[in-house]
């Protein structure tokens, strides 16, 4: 087990100035001064005395009032020892203890303590981390209303220097482990349901871009293909207007350009309105682009589309236009 050290500072640290000591230093937002001077004695945090402290105004709850040490080289804390509160006789001079304590070890970890309304020593077991400073930021104070200030009359910190090991393990939890929030059954049930929702409906989505890829290209370049996208009752009208428009192209001579075209439908978006297992009501707008003679040509698309699954297939029931 390694060597425990207890960081005691023992020279006078007058604000703003930081005060230096051997293997840290220490500096304070502001401070109440207990002996009418305008200097903070450092050594009241660990000198055993229960009369003096680290006493702040406590306007706003004492919010916002911070204590920092910075030591000399990198440390792993282990503990921190708090004695809450100033024990004043004087009844008209009161301090209140503190309650809500936000820790900031180096800024990167950070851990929130709730420090008991009582004045015996407390222990607190700091998070395992490798730091060169620790800095206590007040966030709530215990009050009764009738005093104006609070405080603590001693803060210790127990602390080692990192081994080999440590330096290894500890640097690579540089960022504090987000708390994963514990779930019900129920609510893990729910979740699951909801998982597996939004997986099939991507599926879904997957299949629907790979069958408009194929539908349009089919269309703009004639391919024989495009009646049979149609579901059975609307084959024969389709293969009718195909065969049609094909024969009139042809005619014009300006078939093969048709033939011949590039498209794309990135420019597609394909939002689900309502779906059953075999059938998909499904809005398709935005653009798609036919290539020809190296010329973009952007067609525009904002139409509702019910496709419904034949033999495995899925196939287009029937199209509105908007």
């Amino acid at each position: 087990m390694f060597r425990k050290l207890f960081f005691i500072i023992i020279i006078l640290f007058v604000f703003p100035t930081l005060c230096s000591a051997e293997t840290a230093s220490l500096k304070v937002s502001s401070f109440v001064s207990q002996t009418g001077g305008n200097f903070f004695n450092a050594s009241v945090l660990s000198d055993d005395d229960a009369a003096t402290g680290w006493v702040v105004n406590a306007e706003n709850k004492g919010t916002g009032q911070w204590l920092q040490f910075s030591f000399s080289q990198a440390v792993v804390v282990d503990s921190i020892i708090f004695r809450n509160g100033i024990d004043l006789d004087s009844k008209l001079n009161q301090v209140s203890r503190v309650k809500g304590i936000d820790v900031s070890f180096g800024g990167v970890h950070r851990q929130s303590l709730t420090l008991k309304n009582i004045f015996q020593k407390q222990k607190i077991e700091a998070v395992k981390c490798i730091a060169d400073s620790l800095e206590f930021t007040i966030n709530s104070v215990y009050s009764d209303g009738k005093s104006g200030k609070a405080g603590v009359s001693e803060v210790l910190v127990e602390y080692h220097f990192p081994t080999a090991e440590e330096k290894v393990a500890l640097v690579v939890s540089k960022k504090p482990k987000k708390e994963i929030p514990h779930l019900s059954a129920k609510q893990k049930e729910l979740l699951a349901a909801k998982m597996v929702k939004l997986e099939k409906e991507r599926i879904l989505l997957g299949e629907m871009k790979t069958f408009f890829d194929k539908f349009y290209s089919a269309f703009v370049t004639i391919n024989e293909d495009y009646p049979h996208m149609f579901v059975e009752a609307e084959f024969l009208r389709e293969s009718s207007y195909f065969e049609s428009f094909r024969s009139m192209l042809k005619k014009r001579g300006v078939l093969k350009k048709y033939q011949e075209a590039v498209v794309s439908t990135s420019g597609l978006r394909f939002n689900i309105r309502t779906k059953t297992v075999n059938e998909v009501e499904l809005w398709v707008k935005g653009y798609y682009t036919v290539i020809f003679d190296l010329k973009d040509n952007k067609v525009t698309e904002n139409s509702l589309y019910i496709l419904k699954k034949e033999y495995g297939e899925w196939k287009v029931k029937s199209k509105f236009e908007y």
